[in-house]
């Protein structure tokens, strides 16, 4: 558990389950009456820490649900205590049911973290190792198809970027703005690779058709998968899929591309010139700022309860907003570091033609077990790295 005083992206935490720690002299009598305000507006607030925004002046924490106070600003869905008991958990998912009956025809598992379906295609990540890669522009700036690992995930609009199409990702998460089924290059992907495909459940809709899902699951069946976790928050689909790995019993989680936006505009891997989404025009780096410290916490939790090991691959660019705070829980070890590299700069974004296929990288296994609660000794995943052909 986090002490009272830590300080994460220009955020600190003000209390932890109502024990205040100490607080800047300058402004401890402005906290403390934030704090107080946000109390009363959060009656769950003292069950968990409360930040502080040092920048925007304002408390924050856990305790904002989906459909409460905070509105925009909300971080999960429901209190663990309640979210499978109430709107959020199995009556959101019976609804879904009702309008697509054939997402559950594999099977359902209902936590209280999470809701997902068909439990027996996703064994094959239990007690695994997976990279994930997403659209951040580290994607591109990264060497990491030097690294070996067992299981590669992706998600969205992968296929617009060569070096992942070739790493053959097994697992893929479409977001509800990915066309399906005219789309050449996606299905020609699914058609010729046994990728299992993963949607978020607010995808379905209880009052369309759901067409698109209805053509998926026609045409993929036992492949298709739906997950619905508590935790969500405006900072999108690749966050969730991080929980969603772990709560499906991963042991290892490497990954790349969560990085963050800035308003000069987002410099996207998978989509160049993408339009920064609408809820970073309204409430700009502030919000997102927020929702990152109250993900790595909420992460951080998890890891010592469930037991896995991450890294970031994309720690120390400067496109990763997250750097400061994996940088202490997880860090990556100057040698990996070294060897991910950084591309030439004119070849960020383009076609990745240019990766140096001679190097071999050897990541240090250090012994470190998951789940303990100090930081993972530094790049101590089990990544096998081995000589990569092509563009790898």
């Amino acid at each position: 558990m986090l002490e009272p005083g830590t300080r994460w992206l220009d955020c600190l935490l003000v209390s932890q389950r109502g024990t205040i720690g100490s607080l800047p002299q300058a402004e401890a009598e402005h906290i403390m009456r934030q704090h107080e305000r946000y109390r009363r507006s959060y009656l769950r607030a003292l069950m968990y820490s409360v930040w502080y925004d040092l920048l925007e002046r304002r408390c924050f924490g856990a305790a904002q649900y989906r459909g409460g106070p905070a509105g925009k600003e909300y971080n999960f869905l429901d209190s663990r205590e309640s979210f499978l008991e109430r709107a959020w958990g199995r009556r959101f998912f019976e609804s879904r049911r009702a309008a697509l009956p054939a997402l559950a025809a594999h099977g359902v598992v209902f936590e209280r973290e999470i809701i997902f379906t068909n439990p027996a295609r996703l064994e094959r990540y239990r007690n695994a190792q997976l990279l994930l890669v997403m659209g951040g522009p580290t994607t591109a700036e990264r060497a990491w198809r030097r690294l070996k690992c067992q299981n590669i995930w992706s998600c969205n609009k992968f296929y617009h970027q060569p070096a992942v199409v070739k790493a053959r990702p097994n697992l893929i998460a479409l977001g509800s703005d990915v066309p399906l089924e005219q789309n050449s290059q996606l299905i020609n992907y699914l058609d010729n690779h046994d990728a299992t495909i993963v949607f978020d459940l607010d995808n379905v809709r209880p009052d369309k058709p759901n067409e698109k899902l209805t053509f998926m699951l026609d045409r993929y069946g036992d492949r298709v998968c739906f997950f619905h976790t508590r935790y969500n928050s405006a900072l999108g689909l690749g966050v969730r899929l991080l929980c969603f790995a772990a709560l499906i019993g991963t042991a290892d989680i490497l990954f790349i591309g969560l990085d963050g936006m800035k308003k000069e505009g987002v410099r996207h891997a998978f989509e160049p010139g993408k339009a920064l989404p609408n809820w970073y025009h309204a409430f700009g780096k502030g919000l997102q700022r927020r929702q990152y410290v109250v993900f790595w916490e909420y992460w951080s939790q998890l890891q010592r309860q469930l037991g896995f090991r991450f890294l970031n691959l994309g720690e120390g660019s400067e496109s990763n907003v997250s750097s400061p705070v994996t940088s202490v829980l997880s860090p990556l070890s100057p040698r990996l570091r070294e060897k991910l590299g950084r591309r030439k700069p004119d070849a960020l974004f383009l076609p990745l033609k240019s990766w140096d296929a001679g190097a071999t990288i050897a990541v240090e296994l250090n012994g470190h077990s998951g789940g303990s609660p100090t930081p993972a000794a530094p790049g101590s995943m089990a990544a096998e790295d081995t000589e990569q052909k092509g563009d790898g």
